[in-house]
């Protein structure tokens, strides 16, 4: 939760987004506040890494699954060294024919020059670098425990299925150093604790998959985010966004198939 004192894991609510750190968060983002809950996102893994000291020069970072988001460059221009990450796609695929996938540096070349005030060039080039990899089948040399920090904004829904999911939050740990932070953010199933969508290309996790993927982290000695799964009464919490969806519409939830959906966010402190 970013109106939280300290943060915790959370769903997108409209309170959050009408919180004092949400706006003073938001606007490292280069865009208008809006009620939308990709922008939740990006905000809530920034509340995180700025609670637990993640924001200051020479703190390294790895992101995974990042394509062109601009919370690369917010990173690398606060001075932290982030190492962004993406599936070594094929030109065929989908995602390579969206802006939601990355190749190296230059993907991001667009979005810096329509915002400008995310990272000049320089200070982009000197912090950041770009590797693919596979989430699925992470790389040993990324798993070395060199990293702050880790992060992936909904991606794990992706994966191939649930399992999928949890199985490479739990792999990514070896990233840590003892201390790090990893922080997700990932689809949620509002409407139904039991039957859900778990398929090869969108699984949308319930509360006993979060709920059983950070006691399993619980299990192997680290500490994790406590967690409230209130998904909100107010005005814009009880608007369900549906295909098409609008783009001046709120969207913090959006029906997806037949279940109302939001983002949910968690974090896992190595130990």
């Amino acid at each position: 939760m970013i109106a939280a004192e300290k943060p915790i894991g959370a769903l997108c609510t409209q309170k959050d987004v009408d919180s004092e750190n949400y706006e003073r968060l938001q606007k490292f983002l280069g865009e208008k506040p809006r009620y939308h809950r990709k922008q939740w996102e990006f905000v809530y893994i920034l509340r995180v890494l700025e609670y637990f000291g993640m924001l200051k020069e020479n703190i390294k970072g790895i992101g995974f699954g990042c394509g062109t988001e601009r919370i690369v460059p917010i990173l690398a221009n606060f001075g932290i060294k982030v190492l962004a990450t993406d599936l070594d796609a094929d030109k065929s695929t989908s995602w390579y024919k969206t802006t939601q996938h990355s190749s190296c540096l230059e993907s991001w070349y667009n979005l810096l020059k329509q915002c400008p005030t995310l990272c000049d060039l320089n200070t982009f080039h000197s912090n950041t670098t770009f590797e693919s990899a596979d989430m699925n089948d992470i790389d040993t040399k990324f798993l070395n425990e060199s990293f702050d920090f880790t992060w992936s904004a909904c991606s794990l829904e992706h994966l191939g299925s649930l399992k999928h999911g949890m199985d490479f939050v739990l792999n990514s740990l070896d990233c840590l150093r003892p201390g790090g932070i990893a922080v997700h953010t990932t689809e949620y199933n509002v409407s139904s604790n039991e039957k859900t969508v778990d398929s090869k290309h969108t699984s949308i996790y319930r509360r006993r998959d979060i709920e059983e993927l950070l006691s399993k982290c619980l299990d192997l000695g680290h500490e994790v985010s406590p967690m409230n799964f209130d998904s909100g009464a107010l005005t814009h919490d009880n608007y369900v966004d549906i295909p098409p969806y609008a783009d001046n519409a709120p969207h913090l939830k959006l029906k997806i198939q037949e279940y109302d959906c939001t983002s949910v966010g968690f974090y896992i402190i190595k130990k």
